[in-house]
């Protein structure tokens, strides 16, 4: 018995290709396939027997994703065509470190197009959704407070945020340069940024009723500790035309993020934005960055493309579920024991947990860490434009990156069938580790055509397929989350504990 796409021996029985991933095709895999593609399309709709915190986290994402798509044309009506010349890495900290990878040919045409959904046949109906939690919170009303709640800034007495205008000042705080290096501050309460209505508005096309302001800039990046108690930001809203650095946090240098969830967020960039659900670009300078125990939820895409002429995919943009962008050339980065549950939409890098992964070479010392991370969203979708890396977990990573112990149960959908020059994977796009690994990674048979996109040299060292029914299963989900504290499986999803 033969692999039909890679041709290696397999032995009797064989469900799958152990060399290159790919589900061999019988009529028990088609029955299967076709079960994990009507389990996923009804999937959010099914009735939780949870809070209603985690009723929103899986339900709502379906009807956000959704209205990402549609959102885009609606702020474009037409077919609004521009030549752009600015497509370059502008707003991407570090991105010197493999700019050629993203540099357009000089003898191609940028054009900047409005967003379009997919055909209708590609979209499933929006389920019927309980509203969040929003109406029982006090909403932020889009101002600033005077001070926190309490606290000194101390291990000990962190600054309390208890409401959106605390949070708000911390944001502003940092992005005007006011110095928190190393000190502390801690979530006490649940939060609502927008009401529901509100998220209704700008998902169907207008523009936000409170538009957040990440907290941290380039020349200001957030330095210092923020724990949430897994406490929850409901209704993040996020919208420029321009290119940014956008997410719950813009900048994160020095600093840790922990123990949050971010739930119905919809976050939207110009057309080269490096966006991501909790942080969108992380640089650590002479210390360490990491980013745990997080959950995220919604949808996160671009406003515009800057297409490739010949190939059809988008040469611009970088959109992560967890992290956009993270450069471990000056200190290490950690991402670890986060789910991210939000659709991921086209852009040049794709990942349901980081977008784009570098560590410099293993001389220096640093790497960047992913490991015991979980992906559900959906990472691109079947349109006209593709995504040039697109992976489940990462779509990039390059030198000194380790992703260990992470699963991917969403779909990679990155567009056209463009192998020649498209890369996507059930757990990454494109493999360039040379000194560090992937190890003892899975990913639910049918999520995508194969574990990796494209590789270079030996670092991939273990990655499986599952059956999508051993995502529900508590003992072997358990062996890669602490289900008796941090997370509640229900119905196969990983939720956070309130």
């Amino acid at each position: 018995m033969y692999c039909g796409n890679c041709g290696k021996e397999l032995d009797a029985g064989s469900k799958f290709c152990t060399s290159c991933g790919s589900a061999l095709k019988s009529q028990t895999e088609d029955e299967h396939g076709k079960k994990l593609n009507g389990v996923r399309s009804t999937q959010s709709s099914v009735t939780r027997k949870r809070s209603t915190m985690d009723k929103v986290l899986t339900t709502a994402i379906s009807a956000l994703a959704l209205a990402v798509l549609v959102s885009g044309i609606l702020f474009y009506n037409g077919a609004k065509l521009r030549a752009d010349n600015n497509a370059q890495d502008t707003v991407l900290d570090g991105a010197d470190a493999h700019e050629s990878l993203n540099s357009p040919d000089e003898s191609e045409t940028e054009i900047l197009i409005p967003y379009t959904p997919p055909e209708a046949d590609n979209i499933s109906e929006a389920p019927d959704i309980e509203k969040s939690p929003a109406a029982e919170l006090s909403v932020w009303d889009g101002t600033v407070a005077d001070s926190f709640a309490g606290g000194n800034g101390s291990q000990e007495e962190p600054f309390q945020i208890a409401n959106g205008e605390q949070l708000a000042l911390l944001a502003q705080m940092t992005n005007n340069g006011d110095v928190y290096h190393g000190q502390y501050f801690e979530l006490v309460g649940d939060i609502a940024l927008n009401t529901d209505d509100n998220m209704d508005e700008f998902a169907s096309g207008g523009l936000p009723a409170n538009n957040w302001e990440p907290i941290g800039t380039k020349e200001y990046p957030f330095d210092a500790n923020f724990q949430g108690n897994n406490h929850t930001i409901y209704n993040l809203a996020y919208f420029a035309e321009e290119n940014v650095c956008a997410g719950l946090f813009g900048y994160a240098r020095n600093a840790t993020i922990s123990d949050l969830g971010v739930s119905l967020a919809l976050i939207m960039g110009g057309g080269n934005s490096t966006l991501g659900g909790i942080v969108a670009s992380v640089d650590p300078v002479g210390g360490n960055c990491s980013i745990t125990h997080c959950s995220v939820s919604g949808g996160i895409a671009l406003e515009s493309h800057s297409i490739d002429e010949t190939f059809a995919y988008s040469k611009v943009g970088r959109l992560g579920g967890i992290v956009g962008t993270g450069y471990a050339e000056k200190g290490n980065i950690t991402v670890s024991n986060c789910v991210n549950k939000a659709q991921i939409c086209t852009a040049y890098e794709i990942g349901g947990i980081v977008a784009d992964a570098y560590s410099d070479d293993e001389s220096k010392g640093f790497r960047f860490v992913l490991s015991n991370c979980l992906n559900y969203g959906t990472v691109g979708e079947y349109r006209e434009i593709s995504s040039k890396f697109a992976g489940g977990i990462a779509g990039y990573a390059d030198s000194c990156v380790v992703i260990t112990n992470c699963i991917n149960s969403g779909q990679v959908e990155p567009g056209q069938d463009k192998k020649s020059v498209c890369h996507w994977g059930a757990i990454v796009g494109y493999d360039r580790t040379t000194d560090g690994y992937i190890e003892n990674c899975y990913f639910v048979n049918g999520s995508a055509k194969a574990p990796y996109g494209r590789t270079d040299g030996e670092s991939i060292i273990q990655i499986e397929v599952v059956p999508f029914e051993k995502i529900y299963a508590p003992d072997w989900l358990g062996e890669f989350f602490d289900l008796s504290r941090d997370w509640e499986l229900i119905d196969g999803e990983l939720c956070l504990k309130p």
